[in-house]
Protein backbone atom coordinates (compact mmCIF):
# COMPACT_ATOMS: atom_id res chain seq x y z
CA UNK A 1 0.00 0.00 0.00
CA UNK A 2 1.26 3.43 -0.97
CA UNK A 3 0.12 6.54 0.88
CA UNK A 4 -0.81 9.61 -1.14
CA UNK A 5 -2.59 12.92 -0.91
CA UNK A 6 -4.31 14.87 -3.69
CA UNK A 7 -4.45 18.65 -3.33
CA UNK A 8 -6.57 21.23 -5.16
CA UNK A 9 -4.90 24.65 -4.74
CA UNK A 10 -6.67 28.03 -4.85
CA UNK A 11 -8.14 29.65 -6.71
CA UNK A 12 -11.02 28.25 -8.72
CA UNK A 13 -14.22 30.24 -8.42
CA UNK A 14 -16.08 27.22 -7.11
CA UNK A 15 -16.56 26.25 -3.48
CA UNK A 16 -18.54 23.02 -3.52
CA UNK A 17 -15.52 20.82 -4.25
CA UNK A 18 -13.81 18.51 -4.56
CA UNK A 19 -14.22 18.41 -8.32
CA UNK A 20 -14.80 15.23 -10.32
CA UNK A 21 -11.21 14.75 -11.56
CA UNK A 22 -9.48 14.53 -8.16
CA UNK A 23 -12.38 12.47 -6.80
CA UNK A 24 -11.97 9.92 -9.61
CA UNK A 25 -8.24 9.69 -8.89
CA UNK A 26 -8.93 9.07 -5.21
CA UNK A 27 -11.47 6.36 -6.04
CA UNK A 28 -9.07 4.66 -8.46
CA UNK A 29 -6.29 4.68 -5.85
CA UNK A 30 -8.52 3.21 -3.17
CA UNK A 31 -9.88 0.51 -5.49
CA UNK A 32 -6.29 -0.55 -6.13
CA UNK A 33 -5.70 -0.93 -2.39
CA UNK A 34 -3.80 2.30 -1.71
CA UNK A 35 -4.44 5.02 0.82
CA UNK A 36 -5.36 8.37 -0.70
CA UNK A 37 -6.51 11.55 1.05
CA UNK A 38 -8.10 14.46 -0.79
CA UNK A 39 -7.50 18.03 0.40
CA UNK A 40 -9.49 20.72 -1.42
CA UNK A 41 -7.64 23.84 -0.32
CA UNK A 42 -9.58 25.87 -2.87
CA UNK A 43 -12.99 25.15 -1.35
CA UNK A 44 -11.66 25.64 2.19
CA UNK A 45 -10.06 28.95 1.23
CA UNK A 46 -13.26 30.35 -0.31
CA UNK A 47 -15.57 29.10 2.44
CA UNK A 48 -13.43 30.77 5.09
CA UNK A 49 -13.97 34.11 3.32
CA UNK A 50 -17.71 33.91 2.80
CA UNK A 51 -19.95 36.27 4.71
CA UNK A 52 -22.26 34.67 7.32
CA UNK A 53 -25.24 35.37 5.04
CA UNK A 54 -23.66 33.54 2.11
CA UNK A 55 -22.66 30.64 4.33
CA UNK A 56 -26.16 30.27 5.77
CA UNK A 57 -27.53 30.09 2.22
CA UNK A 58 -25.07 27.35 1.23
CA UNK A 59 -22.62 29.90 -0.20
CA UNK A 60 -21.17 29.85 -3.69
CA UNK A 61 -21.47 26.64 -5.67
CA UNK A 62 -20.77 27.63 -9.28
CA UNK A 63 -18.04 29.55 -11.05
CA UNK A 64 -20.26 32.56 -11.74
CA UNK A 65 -20.44 35.48 -9.33
CA UNK A 66 -23.62 35.84 -7.37
CA UNK A 67 -25.08 39.36 -7.11
CA UNK A 68 -24.04 41.46 -4.16
CA UNK A 69 -26.51 41.52 -1.29
CA UNK A 70 -27.71 44.59 0.54
CA UNK A 71 -24.74 44.32 2.91
CA UNK A 72 -22.24 44.28 0.03
CA UNK A 73 -21.08 40.70 0.49
CA UNK A 74 -18.02 39.78 -1.53
CA UNK A 75 -18.37 38.01 -4.85
CA UNK A 76 -16.07 35.23 -5.98
CA UNK A 77 -14.11 37.70 -8.10
CA UNK A 78 -13.66 39.93 -5.04
CA UNK A 79 -12.20 37.00 -3.10
CA UNK A 80 -9.91 36.08 -5.99
CA UNK A 81 -8.71 39.64 -6.58
CA UNK A 82 -7.97 40.21 -2.89
CA UNK A 83 -5.94 36.99 -2.80
CA UNK A 84 -3.94 37.94 -5.89
CA UNK A 85 -3.33 41.53 -4.76
CA UNK A 86 -2.53 40.86 -1.11
CA UNK A 87 -1.06 37.37 -1.29
CA UNK A 88 0.76 36.99 -4.60
CA UNK A 89 1.47 40.44 -6.08
CA UNK A 90 3.93 41.45 -3.30
CA UNK A 91 6.12 38.55 -4.42
CA UNK A 92 6.45 39.98 -7.93
CA UNK A 93 7.88 43.24 -9.24
CA UNK A 94 5.05 44.55 -11.42
CA UNK A 95 4.68 48.32 -11.26
CA UNK A 96 1.40 48.22 -13.16
CA UNK A 97 -1.07 46.43 -10.86
CA UNK A 98 -3.64 45.64 -13.54
CA UNK A 99 -0.93 44.19 -15.80
CA UNK A 100 0.37 42.11 -12.90
CA UNK A 101 -3.06 40.72 -12.06
CA UNK A 102 -3.61 39.75 -15.69
CA UNK A 103 -0.22 38.03 -15.84
CA UNK A 104 -1.01 35.97 -12.73
CA UNK A 105 -4.53 35.05 -13.82
CA UNK A 106 -3.55 33.90 -17.30
CA UNK A 107 -0.05 32.55 -16.72
CA UNK A 108 1.90 35.29 -18.53
CA UNK A 109 4.92 34.76 -16.28
CA UNK A 110 8.41 33.32 -16.63
CA UNK A 111 9.47 30.24 -14.71
CA UNK A 112 11.69 32.49 -12.59
CA UNK A 113 8.77 34.74 -11.69
CA UNK A 114 6.59 31.77 -10.75
CA UNK A 115 9.36 30.28 -8.61
CA UNK A 116 10.03 33.59 -6.86
CA UNK A 117 6.35 34.32 -6.21
CA UNK A 118 5.74 30.78 -4.92
CA UNK A 119 8.69 31.04 -2.55
CA UNK A 120 7.37 34.35 -1.24
CA UNK A 121 3.88 32.88 -0.82
CA UNK A 122 5.22 29.85 1.06
CA UNK A 123 6.62 32.12 3.79
CA UNK A 124 3.43 34.19 4.07
CA UNK A 125 0.36 33.62 6.27
CA UNK A 126 -1.14 31.72 3.35
CA UNK A 127 1.88 29.41 3.38
CA UNK A 128 1.47 28.84 7.11
CA UNK A 129 -2.18 27.91 6.51
CA UNK A 130 -1.19 25.48 3.74
CA UNK A 131 1.39 23.89 6.05
CA UNK A 132 -1.16 23.38 8.82
CA UNK A 133 -3.69 21.99 6.38
CA UNK A 134 -1.25 19.48 4.90
CA UNK A 135 -0.08 18.28 8.31
CA UNK A 136 -3.65 17.89 9.56
CA UNK A 137 -4.89 16.13 6.44
CA UNK A 138 -3.35 12.79 7.35
CA UNK A 139 -1.57 11.28 10.32
CA UNK A 140 1.04 9.46 8.20
CA UNK A 141 3.41 11.12 5.70
CA UNK A 142 2.37 10.51 2.09
CA UNK A 143 4.79 9.02 -0.41
CA UNK A 144 3.16 10.85 -3.32
CA UNK A 145 1.54 14.29 -3.36
CA UNK A 146 -0.61 14.95 -6.42
CA UNK A 147 -1.61 18.52 -7.26
CA UNK A 148 -4.52 19.13 -9.64
CA UNK A 149 -4.61 22.34 -11.70
CA UNK A 150 -7.65 23.47 -13.64
CA UNK A 151 -6.21 26.72 -15.00
CA UNK A 152 -3.14 28.96 -15.09
CA UNK A 153 -4.25 31.10 -12.14
CA UNK A 154 -3.52 28.19 -9.78
CA UNK A 155 0.11 27.77 -10.83
CA UNK A 156 1.74 29.97 -8.17
CA UNK A 157 -0.35 28.60 -5.27
CA UNK A 158 0.31 25.08 -6.59
CA UNK A 159 4.07 25.72 -6.62
CA UNK A 160 3.73 27.05 -3.09
CA UNK A 161 2.06 23.78 -2.05
CA UNK A 162 4.92 21.86 -3.71
CA UNK A 163 7.54 23.83 -1.78
CA UNK A 164 5.81 23.25 1.54
CA UNK A 165 5.09 19.58 0.87
CA UNK A 166 8.78 18.95 0.21
CA UNK A 167 9.72 20.82 3.38
CA UNK A 168 7.35 18.73 5.48
CA UNK A 169 8.00 15.41 3.73
CA UNK A 170 11.52 15.49 2.19
CA UNK A 171 11.10 12.12 0.43
CA UNK A 172 7.70 12.83 -1.11
CA UNK A 173 7.21 12.61 -4.88
CA UNK A 174 5.29 15.67 -6.14
CA UNK A 175 3.19 15.13 -9.26
CA UNK A 176 1.23 17.79 -11.15
CA UNK A 177 -1.71 16.97 -13.39
CA UNK A 178 -5.14 18.17 -14.39
CA UNK A 179 -6.63 20.16 -17.29
CA UNK A 180 -4.03 22.94 -17.17
CA UNK A 181 -1.06 20.57 -17.41
CA UNK A 182 -2.86 18.57 -20.09
CA UNK A 183 -3.63 21.73 -22.04
CA UNK A 184 0.07 22.63 -22.13
CA UNK A 185 0.77 19.24 -23.65
CA UNK A 186 4.08 19.13 -25.52
CA UNK A 187 5.14 22.46 -24.00
CA UNK A 188 5.63 20.72 -20.65
CA UNK A 189 7.92 18.10 -22.17
CA UNK A 190 9.85 20.75 -24.10
CA UNK A 191 11.04 22.53 -20.96
CA UNK A 192 10.40 20.05 -18.17
CA UNK A 193 13.82 20.80 -16.63
CA UNK A 194 12.83 24.45 -16.16
CA UNK A 195 9.58 23.37 -14.50
CA UNK A 196 11.27 20.93 -12.11
CA UNK A 197 11.17 23.49 -9.27
CA UNK A 198 7.38 23.04 -9.25
CA UNK A 199 7.01 19.26 -9.54
CA UNK A 200 9.01 16.08 -9.86
CA UNK A 201 6.69 14.66 -12.50
CA UNK A 202 3.88 15.91 -14.74
CA UNK A 203 0.93 13.85 -15.97
CA UNK A 204 -0.69 14.83 -19.26
CA UNK A 205 -4.15 13.46 -20.10
CA UNK A 206 -6.61 11.28 -18.18
CA UNK A 207 -4.66 10.18 -15.15
CA UNK A 208 -6.57 7.46 -13.29
CA UNK A 209 -4.48 4.56 -14.61
CA UNK A 210 -1.28 6.61 -14.56
CA UNK A 211 -1.81 7.64 -10.94
CA UNK A 212 -2.45 4.06 -9.85
CA UNK A 213 0.65 2.97 -11.76
CA UNK A 214 2.72 5.54 -9.87
CA UNK A 215 1.32 4.26 -6.59
CA UNK A 216 2.23 0.71 -7.58
CA UNK A 217 5.80 1.67 -8.54
CA UNK A 218 7.01 2.66 -5.10
CA UNK A 219 10.62 2.40 -6.28
CA UNK A 220 10.26 5.76 -8.03
CA UNK A 221 11.93 7.95 -5.44
CA UNK A 222 11.87 11.71 -5.35
CA UNK A 223 15.66 11.74 -5.72
CA UNK A 224 15.43 9.79 -8.98
CA UNK A 225 12.75 12.07 -10.40
CA UNK A 226 14.60 15.25 -9.48
CA UNK A 227 17.66 14.08 -11.38
CA UNK A 228 15.41 13.00 -14.23
CA UNK A 229 12.14 14.97 -14.09
CA UNK A 230 9.63 13.65 -16.54
CA UNK A 231 6.26 13.81 -18.21
CA UNK A 232 3.85 10.88 -18.17
CA UNK A 233 1.02 10.51 -20.66
CA UNK A 234 -2.23 9.43 -19.05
Amino acid sequence: MTRSILVVPPLIKYSAGPLLGPSLLQSAARRAGHKCSLLDLNALFIRSRMSPMRTSNQGFVGDHDKPRGTNGEATLTDIETTFLQDGIMPGLDFLDKSKGLRAIRYGFLTHGQVSSAASFLSSSPFGAWVRRSLVQADSAPPEITGISLLHAGQVIPAACVSIIAKQIWPEVLVVWGGPHVTGLGDAVAADVEKRSFAADMFVVGHAEETFVDLLQRKKISRAESVSRPGVLNG
